[in-house]
C-alpha cells in the first residue's frame, strides 16, 4: 500500500508549507527533492524545529491513516520528537509488522526505539516485553551475544514467574548455542523451580531443553527424569 499526503496538506502541516516555497520538500508528499537537501537542512535547523516538523507529519498520518497501515511512517516520524508514548505505540507495532514479514533485522530496530521510550516512560511491563522481542529478533539474526543480553536482562525484571519461565527457556537455548551447556541446564532448571514442577507445556519444553544440554555434556543418565 502507497501512503501519501494529499496536496493541501500544508494546511495541516505549515512547517512543511516553508520547506515547499524553498524547494526542497516534494508537493506530492513529505519528503525532501534529494537526499542532500534533507542532509544539509538536518544539520542547520535546531532539534526542536525537527522534532515540531515530524511531529506534524506524525500527526497526519494519524488523521489521513489506520495505525496499522502507516505503522512504519508513523513509528518513524514520532522517533524525532519527545512524545515517547507515540513512539512506544508506533515503533513496537511496527516491529510487530516487520516481525510478521520476517524482517527480523529492521524488527529489532524498531523494538530498541520502542524500549528506549519504554524505559524513559518507566513502564515495566512494556520493557520486559520488548527486551524478550528484542531478544528473539537477535536469536533470528545469529547474534547470540545481544539476544542473551536482552534475556538476562528481561529475566531481572519484575515479571510473571510463567512469563520467566519461558525466558529462562530461551536464555538456556542461546547458552546451547554458544556450547555453555552447564549454564543452559542451569537455566532450565531454574525455570522449571519457577514453574513448580514440569506439568505444564512450558515446562516440558524446559525439560527437553535440559535433556537436549545434558546429552551434549555428555550427561546421558537421568537426562529425562
Amino acid at each position: 500500500m502507497c501512503l501519501t499526503i494529499p496536496e493541501d496538506y500544508h494546511q495541516i502541516c505549515p512547517l512543511r508549507k516553508s520547506l515547499q516555497r524553498s524547494g526542497l520538500v516534494s508537493r506530492d508528499g513529505p519528503r525532501f527533492v534529494h537526499a542532500i537537501f534533507q542532509e544539509v537542512t538536518y544539520r542547520n535547523i535546531s532539534p526542536r524545529w525537527n522534532a515540531a516538523y515530524h511531529r506534524d507529519i506524525g500527526e497526519a498520518y494519524e488523521r489521513l491513516y489506520r495505525s496499522e497501515d502507516a505503522a512504519f511512517e508513523l513509528a518513524r516520524h514520532f522517533s524525532y520528537t519527545r512524545e515517547h508514548r507515540k513512539i512506544l505505540k508506533y515503533a513496537t507495532l511496527a516491529g510487530e509488522k516487520a516481525e510478521s514479514s520476517i524482517a527480523p533485522e529492521q524488527a529489532s530496530r524498531y523494538y530498541e526505539t520502542a524500549l528506549a521510550s519504554a524505559e524513559e516512560l518507566a513502564d515495566i511491563c512494556a520493557k520486559s516485553e520488548l527486551l524478550v522481542r528484542c531478544g528473539d529478533c537477535y536469536m533470528l539474526l545469529g547474534d547470540l551475544g545481544k539476544a542473551l543480553g536482552k534475556y538476562l536482562a528481561a529475566l531481572d525484571a519484575d515479571i510473571e514467574d510463567s512469563a520467566k519461565a519461558s525466558v529462562y527457556r530461551k536464555a538456556a537455548m542461546v547458552h546451547e548455542k554458544m556450547g555453555d551447556y552447564a549454564a543452559s541446564i542451569k537455566d532450565c532448571e531454574a525455570g522449571i523451580v519457577l514453574l513448580g514442577g514440569a506439568r505444564e507445556r512450558e515446562g516440558v519444553m524446559l525439560l527437553l531443553a535440559q535433556a537436549s544440554a545434558s546429552i551434549r555434556m555428555g550427561i546421558t543418565d537421568g537426562a529425562m527424569d
